[in-house]
């Protein structure tokens, strides 16, 4: 039985239709006390068998139960399941906009390569962080990583500001679970299907990958590689040219795209999962040289693994643990037993920006790679020797355990063309000569030559969720508007503010960092250009949180991707000020009198705040606090040091 308009489930009242798919319909729907507005997903029963819609609500509640773990920006949020005699129902955050396929078909057509990058780099963090999540089982039992298996433009939604937010975790493919979608549901979209994915074999996430590689092909060209062409192509067809035939290259649709754009695509649709990107980070890294450089380098793209094998013995290529080869179960050794105990100790949900993959590397992997010798009860020497490496296994597997606890706060990705290692969530700034602030301004002028070395700066200011860690971890303070040591409900993306300059560095040296000093976040703001602001010398009202826009409150970090400085980090102007390491003292040749200046041992901000005005956010503008100061605008980013 449908929901009708007007009828309420649960705490929801049904609006309006929003629309439907190929298994259920959608609703616009808004909760009775609260001002939120929902969609309210469905089963459509009328197409279907009685067993068919029992496996259809088995389903929906399992995409409810795995989606309503993550928590990203650019996931769609799982509110609530409703199962009545009347309705079978997942309640999902309304995001205004429209999909990625009727942009495509009914606005843009083939989307413009730089606007095409900033949509689909957020796409590839959102399921970056899918790939790497912990989540729990209904047993209570948890496992790492999520494959989604239906990455298409109809599951990407895309808001008026360009924010992306996937969705339609229905037949998401989860490590550590057996078994998948059944009664001749057949998984996948064929356009969008990987080789093996189209070959029905075993599915690791570097199908995932492959299916993104198309989304960005369409996005880039408006067509993908292999389609229906209305002259009776079938599914077979569709599925026979991704696993035989070459992609078509993107130049034949649209001939103005870069060769080496061309390239970065065409390396995601490898038919061997070894020769394509090895996770969506390496993805991610691969595009943003690119916006640097116009280059494909792809330098920096991780080896595949291949400590594991598939039935015709080739190895899978997971750098993460696949638990879906091994599972985690009582016959595994207590090293793995450790390993979910220190994923439960850390913190008291699942740490899901992939912490794990070095502890996995150190303690499964090396396990899986080197079983035991069997045992000859004739042969003393034998027992001997196997009791000597079960000894070493469990000592090394202890060891393994504690190195990774000793890691888990910065988990690095694969070492860049320098063999640098960069922290997960961290940007390299090359550093450079470049004019330091503004010979009209008060305390930012004269304007003089200042020379930064390269080092690491954080993509985003601190979050709440990040911050909780170190809470969590060092028995550190919880800033004064957390409940019961816990920062709000829903503002987990929020960036942490009523730290105090102590605060802010302790966390700093808790995470392995540092705080930037301002010469650093200034370099960083506007690069070598002069850049009044980080996006440009004008300000513009969707590209950074402002006075004049009246919100009045700090936005989730990452709000404003137009609003990215030359280096592309996050939220350089607005949204909230940001301690550096820096003692405020007076730029050499300044104007202004020892009497202006503020007392001993303050601290600078920089970069404004969602309650100054626009223009007071500039590259230059300098602040400066008391380092006791706690308030509700000032917030903190970490820096790092290149060796």
């Amino acid at each position: 039985m449908q929901p009708k308009l007007g009828q309420t489930i649960g705490n929801y009242e049904v609006v309006s239709p929003f629309g439907e798919g190929g298994m259920g319909e959608l609703f616009l729907g808004r909760h009775r006390t609260l001002a939120r507005e929902v969609i309210i997903k469905t089963i459509r029963t009328e197409d279907f068998s009685p067993r068919q819609i029992e496996h259809l609500r088995q389903r929906l509640e399992r995409e409810a139960y795995i989606q309503s773990q993550l928590d990203h920006p650019n996931i769609v949020r799982v509110y609530d399941f409703i199962a009545t005699e009347e309705a079978t129902c997942m309640v999902m955050e309304y995001v205004p906009g429209r999909d990625l396929r009727k942009m495509i078909a009914r606005e843009t057509g083939a989307i413009m390569p730089a606007r095409a990058i900033k949509l689909f780099k957020q796409i590839l963090r959102s399921i970056d962080y899918a790939h790497h999540f912990i989540y729990s089982d209904k047993n209570g039992h948890k496992h790492q990583g999520i494959i989604h298996r239906d990455l298409k433009p109809a599951n990407i939604l895309i808001t008026p500001n360009d924010i992306a937010k996937v969705t339609d975790f229905g037949i998401v493919k989860l490590r550590g679970v057996k078994g998948g979608t059944q009664m001749g549901f057949n998984p996948g979209t064929p356009e969008y299907m990987s080789p093996e994915q189209a070959r029905g074999r075993e599915l690791d996430h570097r199908s995932d990958l492959y299916s993104l590689g198309v989304v960005f092909y369409e996005m880039l060209t408006g067509n993908v590689p292999f389609s229906d062409t209305g002259e009776g192509t079938s599914d077979y067809e569709i599925r026979r040219g991704h696993i035989e035939l070459a992609p078509p290259p993107l130049r034949q649709f649209k001939g103005d795209i870069s060769p080496a754009l061309e390239a970065i695509v065409l390396k995601s649709l490898e038919k061997d999962p070894d020769a394509r990107y090895q996770t969506a980070r390496d993805f991610y890294i691969v595009l943003e040289e690119f916006e640097r450089t116009g280059a494909a380098d792809f330098s920096r793209v991780a080896a595949p693994a291949r400590n594991t094998l598939n039935d015709d013995g080739r190895g899978t290529g997971v750098a993460i643990v696949d638990v879906t080869t091994i599972g985690f179960n009582e016959h595994q050794t207590s090293a793995v037993s450790g390993l979910t105990e220190v994923s439960q100790s850390v913190n008291g949900r699942p740490y899901s920006n992939g912490a794990f993959t070095a502890m996995e590397k150190e303690g499964l992997q090396d396990y899986r790679r080197s079983p035991l010798p069997k045992v000859d009860d004739s042969d003393q020497t034998k027992r001997s020797l196997f009791l000597g490496l079960a000894a070493l296994a469990l000592v090394a597997s202890l060891a393994g355990i504690w190195t990774t606890y000793q890691r888990w706060k910065t988990p690095a990705i694969p070492p860049n063309a320098n063999n640098v290692s960069i922290p997960l969530g961290m940007i390299r700034i090359p550093g450079g000569t470049f004019k330091m602030g503004f010979d009209e301004g008060d305390f930012e002028s004269p304007a003089h030559d200042v020379t930064v070395k390269p080092f690491l700066l954080d993509e985003t200011e601190v979050t709440n969720e990040q911050y909780q860690q170190f809470v969590d971890v060092a028995v550190a303070q919880p800033p004064k508007h957390w409940s019961n040591g816990r920062y709000p409900d829903g503002e987990a993306k929020l960036p942490v503010v009523y730290v105090s300059w102590d605060d802010a560095a302790a966390y700093a040296k808790w995470a392995g960092k540092r705080l930037p000093t301002e010469e650093e976040w200034e370099f960083a703001a506007r690069g070598t250009t002069g850049r009044l602001y980080p996006y440009g010398n004008e300000w513009k009202p969707s590209f950074s949180n402002a006075f004049e826009d009246g919100y009045g409150q700090p936005r989730p970090v990452q709000s404003y991707p137009d609003g990215r400085s030359p280096f592309s980090v996050y939220d350089m102007a607005g949204n909230v000020l940001e301690w550096t390491a820096s003692e405020f003292k007076l730029y050499a040749g300044s104007k202004l009198k020892d009497g202006d200046l503020p007392g001993s041992g303050s601290k600078v901000t920089r970069g404004g705040a969602f309650n100054a005005r626009a223009k007071f956010q500039t590259t230059y503008d300098r602040y400066f606090y008391p380092p006791t100061e706690k308030t509700n605008f000032i917030g903190f980013r970490c820096a790092k040091a290149l060796p």
